[in-house]
């Protein structure tokens, strides 16, 4: 409970006016002054009571894409049968607080308030506790409540649509055959020659004795091909909070596309966040949870996400989005393109080499096994990806 303005002004107008009529001997100054003291007391009084008001709020829909509408719901219920409220509401989301407008809820009222969410910024905002309170007449108490509980809003990133398997299409049949391919019982595809710990029971025995060296049959499982997106968080990749969140984006397109084809997927940050499916039309809702939550860290590089790749399973695509590329990352690509089939790499800002200078996306992708997109934005890069598939 507290005083506002107007409250504080007239208690101190109110002492006032009993000193000076103490001093001065005015009585009139003291009716004045005690009937500013009674108007307080009553005040008081009235805000003191627990008003008969109860409240719930919730929130449509819980996840939303960034720039998509939300609202909070609040419902209100006025249980008094002969007196009505005046409250005012604000609202806790994320750092900030939003200002309810609630107009006076009369004696037995029921009422229904929506107010919009800002979802202007991706994230996972926290939105509560909301706190109302409830005024005298005059204004001049208030006093505070609390509705206890808080809900999460999921804020996507976009992510657009695009062929993701256009440039798959091949990769399904002819990487499946392929030195990357993982081992399975199902297709043969090579000979080598045999090692400790290889089953007996794939020993080819007829060319083994005509060469005159043990031979074992290498068979592999024909699979749909892994889509592997690496997005680099570190905050010296980025010369912009906006450029990160165009890699963001170009993360939830190619992941969302795998979900929506059915393939397996894998998505990857360089601080070392992971999250894989295994190919299903719900997974783009994990991963794009996932998004919402990814922020700017302080690593750099991508010597540590390169270990993490060098450890998981070669083969399919790899797709890397990224603000800059360093003269580091670029002997880092080189070795992590080896276990793929192909490397995409997003380049939504400068390529550098500090002892050459900017380098040229041409240079680059003639040094190195890896297909550069120098793309501004993430529509840019979707839409330059059925260049991609026809190359």
């Amino acid at each position: 409970m507290r005083l506002t303005a107007v409250g504080r002004f007239v208690a101190a107008l109110s002492v006032l006016a009993l000193v000076a009529a103490y001093v001065l001997g005015y009585q009139r100054l003291a009716g004045l002054g005690i009937g500013g003291l009674v108007a307080l007391g009553i005040g008081i009084g009235w805000v003191a009571r627990r008003p008969p008001v109860t409240m719930t709020r919730e929130i449509f829909p819980s996840r939303v894409t960034r720039g998509e509408p939300a609202v909070g719901m609040l419902s209100m219920r006025n249980a008094s049968r002969w007196f009505g409220s005046r409250l005012e509401a604000r609202e806790r989301f994320g750092e900030t607080e939003l200002a309810i407008p609630v107009p006076y809820l009369s004696a037995g009222a029921n009422r229904q308030i929506g107010y919009e969410l800002p979802t202007t910024q991706r994230g996972i905002i926290e939105v509560g506790p909301l706190r109302w309170e409830k005024s005298d007449a005059l204004g001049l108490v208030r006093r505070q409540h609390a509705l206890a509980g808080q809900e999460l809003l999921y804020v996507h990133p976009r992510a657009h649509q695009f062929p993701l398997s256009a440039a798959l299409r091949a990769q399904r049949w002819d990487s499946s055959t392929s030195d990357a391919a993982p081992d399975g019982t199902i297709t043969f595809h090579t000979l080598r020659e045999y090692v400790p710990g290889d089953d007996l029971r794939f020993i080819h025995w007829r060319s083994s004795a005509k060469l005159d060296t043990l031979l074992v049959r290498r068979n592999i499982d024909v699979s749909l091909p892994m889509t592997t997106m690496l997005l680099v968080t570190g905050r010296a990749a980025y010369p912009s909070a906006d450029l990160f969140e165009e890699a963001v984006e170009i993360a939830a397109s190619t992941v969302v596309a795998a979900a929506r084809e059915r393939l397996p997927a894998r998505l990857l940050t360089s601080n070392g966040q992971r999250l894989a499916s295994a190919g299903g039309h719900d997974d783009a809702g994990r991963f794009l949870d996932f998004l919402a939550g990814v922020r700017l860290s302080d690593e750099t590089g991508l010597g540590p996400a390169a270990e993490r790749l060098e450890r998981s399973e070669s083969g399919g695509i790899l797709v890397v989005a990224t603000g800059s590329v360093q003269a580091d990352d670029l002997v880092t690509l080189r070795q992590i393109s080896a276990r793929y089939d192909d490397v995409v790499v997003a380049l939504l800002g400068p390529v550098t080499r500090p002892e050459a200078g900017p380098a040229t996306p041409d240079s680059i992708q003639a040094d190195l096994a890896v297909t550069l997109l120098p793309v501004k934005t993430a529509a840019q890069f979707c839409a330059r990806w059925g260049d991609l598939a026809s190359r």
